[in-house]
Protein backbone atom coordinates (compact mmCIF):
# COMPACT_ATOMS: atom_id res chain seq x y z
CA UNK A 1 0.00 0.00 0.00
CA UNK A 2 2.94 2.28 -0.73
CA UNK A 3 1.70 4.66 -3.40
CA UNK A 4 -0.83 2.25 -4.95
CA UNK A 5 -4.60 1.99 -4.78
CA UNK A 6 -5.48 -0.47 -1.96
CA UNK A 7 -7.74 -3.47 -2.60
CA UNK A 8 -10.20 -5.02 -0.14
CA UNK A 9 -7.61 -7.09 1.69
CA UNK A 10 -5.32 -4.06 1.93
CA UNK A 11 -8.18 -2.00 3.39
CA UNK A 12 -8.96 -4.68 5.98
CA UNK A 13 -5.29 -4.79 7.01
CA UNK A 14 -5.13 -0.99 6.99
CA UNK A 15 -8.10 -0.59 9.33
CA UNK A 16 -6.68 -3.23 11.63
CA UNK A 17 -3.43 -1.28 11.74
CA UNK A 18 -5.13 1.84 13.13
CA UNK A 19 -4.73 1.75 16.92
CA UNK A 20 -6.84 3.54 19.51
CA UNK A 21 -4.93 6.37 21.27
CA UNK A 22 -4.97 6.58 25.04
CA UNK A 23 -7.83 8.27 26.88
CA UNK A 24 -5.84 11.42 27.72
CA UNK A 25 -5.12 12.20 24.08
CA UNK A 26 -8.67 11.46 23.02
CA UNK A 27 -9.92 13.77 25.77
CA UNK A 28 -7.61 16.54 24.50
CA UNK A 29 -8.94 16.03 20.96
CA UNK A 30 -12.54 16.09 22.25
CA UNK A 31 -11.96 19.31 24.19
CA UNK A 32 -10.32 21.04 21.22
CA UNK A 33 -13.13 19.89 18.91
CA UNK A 34 -15.69 21.31 21.33
CA UNK A 35 -13.72 24.55 21.67
CA UNK A 36 -13.37 24.80 17.87
CA UNK A 37 -17.11 24.37 17.38
CA UNK A 38 -18.00 26.90 20.06
CA UNK A 39 -15.57 29.60 18.97
CA UNK A 40 -17.09 30.04 15.49
CA UNK A 41 -20.26 31.89 16.61
CA UNK A 42 -18.19 33.96 19.06
CA UNK A 43 -15.05 34.66 16.99
CA UNK A 44 -16.07 38.33 16.66
CA UNK A 45 -14.70 38.66 20.20
CA UNK A 46 -11.03 39.60 19.71
CA UNK A 47 -9.94 38.21 23.07
CA UNK A 48 -11.60 34.84 22.59
CA UNK A 49 -10.37 34.57 19.00
CA UNK A 50 -6.78 35.33 20.03
CA UNK A 51 -6.95 32.83 22.91
CA UNK A 52 -8.23 30.14 20.57
CA UNK A 53 -5.46 30.75 18.02
CA UNK A 54 -2.83 30.54 20.78
CA UNK A 55 -4.37 27.29 22.10
CA UNK A 56 -4.33 25.75 18.61
CA UNK A 57 -0.71 26.80 18.05
CA UNK A 58 0.30 25.36 21.41
CA UNK A 59 -1.56 22.11 20.75
CA UNK A 60 0.09 21.71 17.33
CA UNK A 61 3.53 22.46 18.77
CA UNK A 62 3.06 19.78 21.44
CA UNK A 63 2.26 17.24 18.71
CA UNK A 64 5.20 18.16 16.44
CA UNK A 65 7.78 19.36 19.00
CA UNK A 66 9.28 21.75 16.42
CA UNK A 67 8.76 25.48 16.04
CA UNK A 68 9.35 25.26 12.29
CA UNK A 69 6.17 23.20 11.96
CA UNK A 70 4.14 26.26 13.01
CA UNK A 71 5.34 28.30 10.02
CA UNK A 72 3.08 26.65 7.41
CA UNK A 73 -0.27 27.04 9.25
CA UNK A 74 0.79 30.51 10.41
CA UNK A 75 1.05 31.83 6.83
CA UNK A 76 -2.69 31.69 5.98
CA UNK A 77 -3.53 32.97 9.48
CA UNK A 78 -1.21 35.96 9.03
CA UNK A 79 -2.68 36.63 5.59
CA UNK A 80 -6.25 36.52 6.93
CA UNK A 81 -5.30 38.87 9.75
CA UNK A 82 -3.63 41.29 7.33
CA UNK A 83 -6.71 41.59 5.10
CA UNK A 84 -9.24 41.78 7.95
CA UNK A 85 -7.32 43.60 10.68
CA UNK A 86 -8.80 41.30 13.33
CA UNK A 87 -8.41 37.77 14.70
CA UNK A 88 -11.89 36.74 13.56
CA UNK A 89 -10.88 35.14 10.24
CA UNK A 90 -7.73 33.40 11.60
CA UNK A 91 -9.83 31.98 14.45
CA UNK A 92 -12.50 30.75 12.02
CA UNK A 93 -9.78 29.18 9.84
CA UNK A 94 -8.21 27.36 12.79
CA UNK A 95 -11.66 26.32 14.03
CA UNK A 96 -12.36 24.42 10.80
CA UNK A 97 -8.83 23.00 10.54
CA UNK A 98 -8.42 21.80 14.13
CA UNK A 99 -12.09 21.05 14.67
CA UNK A 100 -12.16 18.92 11.52
CA UNK A 101 -8.87 17.17 12.32
CA UNK A 102 -9.69 16.47 15.98
CA UNK A 103 -13.23 15.36 15.13
CA UNK A 104 -11.88 13.01 12.46
CA UNK A 105 -9.33 11.66 14.94
CA UNK A 106 -12.13 10.85 17.38
CA UNK A 107 -14.24 9.16 14.69
CA UNK A 108 -11.32 7.13 13.35
CA UNK A 109 -10.58 5.87 16.88
CA UNK A 110 -14.21 4.97 17.61
CA UNK A 111 -14.10 1.24 18.40
CA UNK A 112 -15.96 1.01 21.71
CA UNK A 113 -19.71 1.74 21.15
CA UNK A 114 -20.36 2.50 24.83
CA UNK A 115 -17.50 4.93 25.39
CA UNK A 116 -17.77 6.49 21.95
CA UNK A 117 -21.39 7.57 22.36
CA UNK A 118 -19.87 10.73 23.84
CA UNK A 119 -18.56 11.62 20.36
CA UNK A 120 -22.11 11.87 19.07
CA UNK A 121 -23.00 14.24 21.89
CA UNK A 122 -20.16 16.73 21.23
CA UNK A 123 -21.78 18.54 18.26
CA UNK A 124 -25.12 18.59 20.09
CA UNK A 125 -23.45 19.95 23.23
CA UNK A 126 -21.70 22.70 21.22
CA UNK A 127 -24.96 23.69 19.52
CA UNK A 128 -26.88 23.73 22.82
CA UNK A 129 -24.19 25.79 24.57
CA UNK A 130 -24.09 28.34 21.73
CA UNK A 131 -27.89 28.53 21.67
CA UNK A 132 -28.08 29.14 25.43
CA UNK A 133 -25.33 31.75 25.35
CA UNK A 134 -26.48 33.53 22.20
CA UNK A 135 -30.21 32.85 22.32
CA UNK A 136 -30.20 32.51 18.53
CA UNK A 137 -30.89 29.12 16.92
CA UNK A 138 -29.56 30.21 13.50
CA UNK A 139 -26.31 31.56 14.94
CA UNK A 140 -25.81 28.35 16.93
CA UNK A 141 -25.87 26.37 13.65
CA UNK A 142 -22.38 27.71 12.94
CA UNK A 143 -21.06 25.31 15.60
CA UNK A 144 -21.78 22.43 13.20
CA UNK A 145 -19.33 23.71 10.56
CA UNK A 146 -16.40 21.39 11.58
CA UNK A 147 -18.68 18.32 11.77
CA UNK A 148 -19.02 17.45 8.04
CA UNK A 149 -15.29 18.10 7.59
CA UNK A 150 -14.52 15.68 10.43
CA UNK A 151 -16.84 12.99 9.04
CA UNK A 152 -15.44 13.31 5.51
CA UNK A 153 -11.81 13.23 6.72
CA UNK A 154 -12.45 10.17 8.91
CA UNK A 155 -14.03 8.26 6.00
CA UNK A 156 -11.14 9.21 3.71
CA UNK A 157 -8.57 7.87 6.18
CA UNK A 158 -10.46 4.65 6.83
CA UNK A 159 -10.72 4.06 3.08
CA UNK A 160 -7.05 5.03 2.58
CA UNK A 161 -7.84 7.57 -0.14
CA UNK A 162 -4.89 9.27 -1.81
CA UNK A 163 -3.66 12.71 -0.80
CA UNK A 164 -4.94 14.53 -3.88
CA UNK A 165 -8.36 12.87 -3.87
CA UNK A 166 -8.70 13.47 -0.11
CA UNK A 167 -7.88 17.18 -0.38
CA UNK A 168 -10.28 17.51 -3.33
CA UNK A 169 -13.09 15.83 -1.36
CA UNK A 170 -12.41 17.95 1.70
CA UNK A 171 -12.34 21.07 -0.52
CA UNK A 172 -15.86 20.30 -1.71
CA UNK A 173 -16.96 19.63 1.88
CA UNK A 174 -15.42 22.83 3.22
CA UNK A 175 -16.80 24.82 0.29
CA UNK A 176 -20.34 23.57 0.89
CA UNK A 177 -20.00 24.32 4.59
CA UNK A 178 -18.71 27.84 3.95
CA UNK A 179 -21.59 28.55 1.58
CA UNK A 180 -24.10 27.42 4.19
CA UNK A 181 -22.29 29.33 6.93
CA UNK A 182 -22.21 32.45 4.76
CA UNK A 183 -25.93 32.11 4.08
CA UNK A 184 -26.66 31.69 7.79
CA UNK A 185 -24.51 34.71 8.65
CA UNK A 186 -26.16 36.90 6.03
CA UNK A 187 -29.58 35.71 7.19
CA UNK A 188 -28.67 36.64 10.78
CA UNK A 189 -27.82 40.19 9.67
CA UNK A 190 -30.87 40.32 7.40
CA UNK A 191 -28.91 40.93 4.18
CA UNK A 192 -29.47 37.62 2.39
CA UNK A 193 -30.17 39.26 -0.96
CA UNK A 194 -27.94 38.85 -4.03
CA UNK A 195 -29.16 42.19 -5.40
CA UNK A 196 -27.21 43.86 -2.60
CA UNK A 197 -23.86 42.68 -4.00
CA UNK A 198 -23.49 45.60 -6.50
CA UNK A 199 -24.51 48.00 -3.73
CA UNK A 200 -21.89 46.47 -1.45
CA UNK A 201 -19.16 46.73 -4.12
CA UNK A 202 -20.11 50.35 -4.84
CA UNK A 203 -19.98 51.22 -1.15
CA UNK A 204 -16.64 49.41 -0.83
CA UNK A 205 -15.17 51.34 -3.76
CA UNK A 206 -16.41 54.65 -2.30
CA UNK A 207 -15.00 53.77 1.10
CA UNK A 208 -11.58 52.82 -0.30
CA UNK A 209 -11.44 56.00 -2.38
CA UNK A 210 -12.34 58.16 0.62
CA UNK A 211 -9.76 56.40 2.78
CA UNK A 212 -7.12 56.94 0.10
CA UNK A 213 -7.87 60.66 -0.07
CA UNK A 214 -7.69 60.97 3.72
CA UNK A 215 -4.29 59.28 3.85
CA UNK A 216 -2.80 61.02 0.78
CA UNK A 217 -1.22 63.72 2.94
CA UNK A 218 0.34 61.11 5.23
CA UNK A 219 1.93 59.32 2.27
CA UNK A 220 3.30 62.62 0.99
CA UNK A 221 4.78 63.57 4.37
CA UNK A 222 6.45 60.17 4.63
CA UNK A 223 7.94 60.58 1.17
CA UNK A 224 6.16 57.51 -0.19
CA UNK A 225 5.22 57.65 -3.86
CA UNK A 226 1.88 55.88 -3.77
CA UNK A 227 -0.57 56.97 -6.42
CA UNK A 228 -3.78 55.16 -7.20
CA UNK A 229 -6.91 56.60 -8.76
CA UNK A 230 -10.54 55.87 -8.15
CA UNK A 231 -10.63 54.12 -11.54
CA UNK A 232 -7.79 51.83 -10.44
CA UNK A 233 -9.73 50.90 -7.30
CA UNK A 234 -12.87 50.10 -9.26
CA UNK A 235 -10.88 48.05 -11.80
CA UNK A 236 -9.28 46.11 -8.96
CA UNK A 237 -12.70 45.38 -7.42
CA UNK A 238 -14.01 44.31 -10.83
CA UNK A 239 -11.07 41.92 -11.22
CA UNK A 240 -11.64 40.46 -7.76
CA UNK A 241 -15.32 40.03 -8.61
CA UNK A 242 -14.43 38.14 -11.80
CA UNK A 243 -12.01 35.92 -9.87
CA UNK A 244 -14.33 35.39 -6.89
CA UNK A 245 -15.18 31.76 -7.86
CA UNK A 246 -11.50 30.79 -7.94
CA UNK A 247 -10.75 32.74 -4.75
CA UNK A 248 -13.57 30.92 -2.98
CA UNK A 249 -12.34 27.52 -4.17
CA UNK A 250 -8.78 28.42 -3.16
CA UNK A 251 -9.99 29.38 0.32
CA UNK A 252 -11.71 26.01 0.69
CA UNK A 253 -8.69 24.21 -0.79
CA UNK A 254 -6.18 25.80 1.59
CA UNK A 255 -8.44 24.99 4.55
CA UNK A 256 -8.84 21.40 3.32
CA UNK A 257 -5.08 21.00 2.83
CA UNK A 258 -4.23 22.12 6.35
CA UNK A 259 -7.04 20.01 7.81
CA UNK A 260 -5.65 16.90 6.11
CA UNK A 261 -2.08 17.83 7.03
CA UNK A 262 -3.05 18.35 10.69
CA UNK A 263 -4.95 15.06 10.78
CA UNK A 264 -1.92 13.19 9.42
CA UNK A 265 0.22 14.74 12.16
CA UNK A 266 -2.31 13.72 14.83
CA UNK A 267 -2.54 10.13 13.56
CA UNK A 268 1.18 9.68 14.11
CA UNK A 269 1.64 11.80 17.25
CA UNK A 270 -1.37 10.18 18.97
CA UNK A 271 0.04 6.73 18.22
CA UNK A 272 -2.86 5.68 15.99
CA UNK A 273 -0.34 4.85 13.23
CA UNK A 274 3.43 4.23 13.39
CA UNK A 275 3.86 6.30 10.20
CA UNK A 276 1.77 7.63 7.34
CA UNK A 277 1.86 5.73 4.01
CA UNK A 278 3.06 7.67 1.00
CA UNK A 279 -0.35 7.33 -0.61
CA UNK A 280 -1.87 9.63 2.01
CA UNK A 281 0.86 12.27 2.12
CA UNK A 282 2.30 12.49 -1.41
CA UNK A 283 0.58 15.04 -3.70
CA UNK A 284 0.00 14.05 -7.31
CA UNK A 285 -1.55 15.80 -10.31
CA UNK A 286 -2.82 14.26 -13.53
CA UNK A 287 -1.52 15.06 -16.98
CA UNK A 288 -4.99 16.38 -17.82
CA UNK A 289 -4.76 18.93 -15.01
CA UNK A 290 -1.29 20.02 -16.11
CA UNK A 291 -2.35 20.46 -19.75
CA UNK A 292 -5.54 22.30 -18.72
CA UNK A 293 -3.47 24.66 -16.58
CA UNK A 294 -1.11 25.52 -19.44
CA UNK A 295 -3.98 26.02 -21.89
CA UNK A 296 -5.97 28.12 -19.41
CA UNK A 297 -2.96 30.32 -18.69
CA UNK A 298 -2.38 30.86 -22.41
CA UNK A 299 -6.05 31.69 -23.08
CA UNK A 300 -6.14 34.09 -20.12
CA UNK A 301 -3.04 35.93 -21.37
CA UNK A 302 -4.41 36.25 -24.90
CA UNK A 303 -8.05 37.01 -24.00
CA UNK A 304 -7.15 39.57 -21.32
CA UNK A 305 -4.31 41.20 -23.28
CA UNK A 306 -6.10 44.53 -23.71
CA UNK A 307 -9.17 44.32 -21.45
CA UNK A 308 -10.88 41.71 -19.31
CA UNK A 309 -13.21 39.38 -21.20
CA UNK A 310 -15.62 36.65 -20.04
CA UNK A 311 -13.47 33.99 -21.77
CA UNK A 312 -10.35 35.31 -20.08
CA UNK A 313 -12.11 35.37 -16.71
CA UNK A 314 -13.19 31.72 -17.02
CA UNK A 315 -9.70 30.65 -18.09
CA UNK A 316 -8.07 32.63 -15.29
CA UNK A 317 -10.40 31.09 -12.70
CA UNK A 318 -9.53 27.60 -13.93
CA UNK A 319 -5.81 28.34 -13.89
CA UNK A 320 -5.99 29.73 -10.35
CA UNK A 321 -7.83 26.64 -9.09
CA UNK A 322 -5.19 24.31 -10.56
CA UNK A 323 -2.22 26.45 -9.49
CA UNK A 324 -1.76 25.41 -5.82
CA UNK A 325 -1.45 21.67 -6.49
CA UNK A 326 0.92 22.14 -9.40
CA UNK A 327 2.91 24.76 -7.46
CA UNK A 328 3.31 22.28 -4.60
CA UNK A 329 4.64 19.68 -7.04
CA UNK A 330 6.90 22.23 -8.70
CA UNK A 331 8.36 23.33 -5.38
CA UNK A 332 8.92 19.72 -4.29
CA UNK A 333 10.67 19.05 -7.59
CA UNK A 334 12.98 22.06 -7.21
CA UNK A 335 13.73 21.13 -3.59
CA UNK A 336 14.03 17.40 -4.35
CA UNK A 337 16.91 15.48 -2.84
CA UNK A 338 16.68 12.42 -5.08
CA UNK A 339 18.22 14.08 -8.12
CA UNK A 340 20.98 16.73 -8.32
CA UNK A 341 19.82 20.27 -9.08
CA UNK A 342 20.67 21.79 -12.44
CA UNK A 343 21.66 25.43 -12.86
CA UNK A 344 18.19 26.18 -14.27
CA UNK A 345 16.37 24.61 -11.33
CA UNK A 346 18.59 26.48 -8.89
CA UNK A 347 17.88 29.79 -10.65
CA UNK A 348 14.14 29.06 -10.68
CA UNK A 349 14.22 28.24 -6.98
CA UNK A 350 16.02 31.51 -6.18
CA UNK A 351 13.54 33.43 -8.34
CA UNK A 352 10.55 31.83 -6.59
CA UNK A 353 11.97 32.61 -3.14
CA UNK A 354 12.64 36.23 -4.14
CA UNK A 355 9.21 36.69 -5.74
CA UNK A 356 7.50 35.10 -2.75
CA UNK A 357 8.34 38.23 -0.75
CA UNK A 358 7.86 40.75 -3.58
CA UNK A 359 5.19 39.26 -5.85
CA UNK A 360 3.61 36.10 -4.38
CA UNK A 361 1.24 35.64 -7.35
CA UNK A 362 4.18 35.49 -9.77
CA UNK A 363 6.03 33.06 -7.48
CA UNK A 364 2.99 30.78 -7.39
CA UNK A 365 2.60 30.93 -11.18
CA UNK A 366 6.25 30.03 -11.82
CA UNK A 367 6.15 27.14 -9.35
CA UNK A 368 2.93 25.88 -10.95
CA UNK A 369 4.49 26.13 -14.41
CA UNK A 370 7.44 24.03 -13.20
CA UNK A 371 5.03 21.52 -11.71
CA UNK A 372 2.95 21.27 -14.90
CA UNK A 373 6.04 20.73 -17.07
CA UNK A 374 7.33 18.11 -14.60
CA UNK A 375 4.02 16.20 -14.67
CA UNK A 376 3.91 16.17 -18.48
CA UNK A 377 7.58 15.15 -18.89
CA UNK A 378 7.22 12.41 -16.25
CA UNK A 379 4.16 11.05 -18.05
CA UNK A 380 5.99 11.03 -21.39
CA UNK A 381 8.98 9.22 -19.87
CA UNK A 382 6.69 6.68 -18.23
CA UNK A 383 4.82 6.03 -21.50
CA UNK A 384 8.13 5.70 -23.36
CA UNK A 385 9.48 3.20 -20.82
CA UNK A 386 6.30 1.13 -20.96
CA UNK A 387 6.36 1.14 -24.74
CA UNK A 388 9.95 -0.11 -24.72
CA UNK A 389 9.17 -3.03 -22.39
CA UNK A 390 9.07 -6.45 -24.03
Amino acid sequence: MNGTVPNKSDLAAWRGLIARPDATRLLAAAVLYLFSSLVIPFCTSEGLALLFVVVCAGFFYIQTRTMISLVAPALPAIFLFSISGSMMLPAAFFAIVFGGACGAMLLISAKDPFRDTVLVLLPAAAYLAAFLLRGDAANALLTLLPLPVAIAAALLVRRCVSFTASVATLTATVGAGLLLAGGVTLAIFGVLDVTLIPVFLEALADGLTELLHENAALYAEAGIAFEISELDIRNMLAMLTNLSPALFVLTAMVTAYFTWRTLCVLLVSFGALPRMPRLLVTPTMSVTAAVLFLIAQLIALVANAETATPTGAVAQNLALILEPGLALLGTRQLLGRDTPRSCLSLLLLIAIIYLFFTNPAAALAIAALVGAVHVIISALHSAKNKKGEP
